[in-house]
């Protein structure tokens, strides 16, 4: 049991996506997309870290500096949420506008 308690903690110790955070729980919210549906989990850690899960992919992004809204990057991804809709791009393509699911 005491290696799996270290295995399990270590993408945390070594400053992966997590790193920081209380507990794997993040707050995940839905989006409608033209081309679908799109989960987003947002996770309190310093900085902020989100995963985007689309079509059987899962990517994973930081916090950036936004005049508004939340706005994160990482690996050609990007996603900008302001008042319940958010602007979302994959694999540097075109940008797409989501609305929040309720």
């Amino acid at each position: 049991m005491r290696r799996l308690r270290v295995l399990l903690l270590l993408p945390a110790a070594l400053g992966g996506p997590l790193a920081g955070c209380a507990s794997y729980q993040g707050t995940a919210a839905a989006f409608e997309c033209p081309d679908g549906e799109l989960k987003a989990t947002f996770y309190a850690t310093e900085p902020g870290t989100l995963t985007v899960e689309r079509g059987g992919r899962t990517a994973f992004l930081t916090r950036q500096a936004a005049a508004s809204g939340a706005r994160y990057e990482g690996g050609g991804d990007s996603f900008w949420e302001h008042q319940g809709e958010a602007r979302v791009r994959s694999n540097y393509g075109a940008e797409q506008a989501c609305r929040k699911k309720e």
